[in-house]
């Protein structure tokens, strides 16, 4: 295959691979007739230079043959699983759904979250959830509304006294204490509706339980089960009602926006939408797919290798699929019936309900999401021991070069974002040349007590405890009594982690290495530091270039500031040319050839000053 000999290809069904000239497989495809598919890459639209450049990077071409064209189907998604070409579409996120697991066996079974359905007797699976924080929110929410037991077997079998589970009662304590097994039973039935989406029918069945135990004069017990439901009926609000039947359905979209393709997936289960998720593909990918296919074919190639990845790692196949388009492809449907056990139903879109399913699976594909940072916060107060939630974070660093420009750069977080409007630099030029970081952090904290609040929650300082200790002392000179939690992080020695500290405590806080709310406390750092740092270089290079500036004959400081008024920025009067120079007032011919001369020589000096 080393010529390109296309006529020794085989004329069945299989798979092909293009290799580049370093054997690398760049494209996987499948063919009912190779031959026929691949002479079609060589032969047709080779007027397009984009084609012709592609098709030159194909080298070599290997073959697999097969049976049927659903033997191929599999196998070419295991050899883009294998290879992950660079031209062929792949799901950066190939996991399989998260799952909901009741295992029966047991005495007193436990919702377990799983990815894997074995098939073992007696064990229900609910699902799917395509994102670990969709399930681990009904996960929390099922451990608030029903008390069963958490604890894996291991722990559950050796435990002599009942957990904090059990003190909250948020468990009945099956391990240590007598339960009854048919009211335990009786939870895990209420669970099962509640997962299956057959809410309804749960509350009913609450109602009926709550009204016999107030007729028994029972009225902690009713009281107990009125709660269960008012939490459930909350939880349902928060779950939207996509068909107001109980039907189970995925919905596929497609859309397009410039050089991007999106799919858009909507999960309905008993006819409210669980979870959902997107794929967005560009570049190369879709340049090589639209070179030798037309837009729809393209589409059709996109949908069938998302859905035939995305159900290659569940079982849980609905009933339903909504297609924005009609699919004709027999493969597809024969490789859905065989992991369902049953036929699957692929739907276009011929009602205005399915119109609007598809609208609403496009409407989010390429919206930005703000990055949360929510949980990271709820822990870290916890650890702070804060009465709130932080809602506003300011984060400093102390900053200088060589003892010249000392200042501080202050950094913002509200509600979980950078407010970038909020961002601030101190400039202390009242204290000259200086290297005392401690200095300039109490000259700061002056500052910021005169400009006055908001003030934050929670103020972060890039440094250790002596850093803490001096800016803490400042704000108690000026304000008596600090309204907000100060803490302050250090840079590890010899490797080790990044070490928190808080007042009153000799040894940094114990958060672990790795751990999401000491993520979030080193990313606020690291960006107060490059915001500070960008700036203390600016003031350095504009700090140069006018001294520079002034000492050319005939410029001082007059023209400097002329030229400073005329290009705003050092960018734009670094790359000013002669003739753009010479037009400013008072510059002149002569001198603004010696002036580009010299800005020149300064733009090859700060190639070594760091940005």
């Amino acid at each position: 295959m080393e010529q390109l000999d296309l006529t020794k290809l085989p004329e069945g069904p299989g798979v092909y691979l293009f290799k580049d000239q370093n054997e690398k497989v760049i494209y996987v495809g499948k063919a009912k007739n190779i031959r026929k598919r691949v002479s079609q890459y060589f032969y047709s639209k080779q007027d397009s230079p984009k084609t012709k450049v592609l098709v030159s990077k194909i080298k070599k071409i290997d073959f697999f043959c097969t049976h049927s064209e659903k033997e191929a189907l599999l196998l070419e998604y295991n050899l883009i699983k294998k290879y992950r070409p660079k031209y062929n579409i792949v799901l950066k996120d190939d996991k399989s759904y998260l799952l909901f697991k009741i295992d029966l066996n047991h005495e007193y079974p436990r919702i377990e979250i799983t990815r894997k359905t074995q098939y073992k007797s007696n064990c229900k699976y609910f699902g799917p959830y395509t994102s670990a924080k969709a399930a681990r929110e009904t996960y929390k929410i099922l451990n608030t509304i029903f008390p069963l037991r958490k604890c894996k077997e291991t722990v559950f079998k050796n435990r002599t006294r009942p957990c904090l589970q059990f003190h909250i009662k948020r468990c009945l304590g099956p391990c240590c204490t007598e339960v009854n097994r048919e009211e335990y039973m009786e939870l895990i039935k209420e669970v099962e509706l509640f997962l299956k989406g057959n809410s309804d029918v749960l509350i009913k069945k609450l109602e009926k339980e709550m009204w016999i135990a107030a007729d028994k004069l029972e009225f902690e017990k009713a009281a107990l089960i009125r709660d269960k439901i008012k939490k459930i009926r909350y939880t349902l609000k928060k779950q939207r009602v996509i068909i107001p039947k109980n039907i189970d359905m995925d919905v596929f979209s497609l859309d397009k926006k410039e050089d991007l393709i999106g799919v858009g997936i909507l999960l309905i289960r008993n006819g409210r939408l669980i979870d959902q998720k997107k794929f967005i593909f560009r570049g190369e990918k879709i340049e090589f797919q639209l070179c030798f296919h037309n837009e729809q074919e393209v589409y059709i190639e996109i949908l069938q290798s998302v859905m035939y990845q995305l159900y290659s790692l569940s079982s849980m196949i609905p009933d339903k699929i909504l297609l924005p388009f009609k699919l004709e492809n027999m493969e597809i449907k024969e490789f859905l019936k065989e992991k369902k056990g049953k036929n699957v139903a692929l739907l276009s879109p011929t009602t205005n309900e399915h119109k609007d399913l598809l609208r609403l699976a496009s409407l989010n594909i390429f919206k930005e999401e703000p990055a949360s940072h929510l949980k990271e916060l709820i822990k870290l107060s916890e650890i702070l021991k804060l009465t709130n939630i932080p809602k506003r974070i300011e984060v400093i660093d102390a900053s200088h070069i060589g003892g010249e420009y000392p200042m501080v750069g202050l950094v913002v977080m509200e509600e979980g974002e950078l407010k970038k409007n909020e961002y601030r630099i101190y400039h202390l030029k009242e204290l000259g040349t200086t290297r005392d970081d401690y200095l300039i952090l109490r000259t700061w904290a002056k500052k910021r007590v005169s400009s006055g609040p908001p003030w934050p929650d929670l103020l972060i300082i890039d440094g250790g405890k002596g850093q803490l200790h001096v800016v803490e002392k400042s704000f108690l000179e000026e304000l008596k009594d600090i309204p907000f939690k100060i803490i302050s992080i250090a840079k590890g020695k010899n490797n080790e982690e990044d070490r928190v500290y808080i007042s009153h405590r000799k040894n940094p806080l114990p958060l672990k290495p790795g751990s999401k709310e000491l993520l979030l406390i080193k990313f606020l750092r690291d960006n107060v530091h490059r915001f500070v740092l960008s700036k203390t270089t600016v003031a350095a290079k504009n700090s140069l270039v006018t001294s520079e500036i002034e000492k050319i004959k005939g410029i001082g400081k007059k023209r400097a500031k002329l030229l400073w008024d005329e290009f705003k920025s050092l960018d734009k009067l670094l790359s000013a040319s002669a003739h753009e120079l010479k037009n400013v007032k008072g510059i002149g011919e002569k001198r603004a050839e010696e002036l580009f001369l010299h800005l020149q020589k300064l733009k090859e000096q700060f190639k070594s000053l760091k940005n």
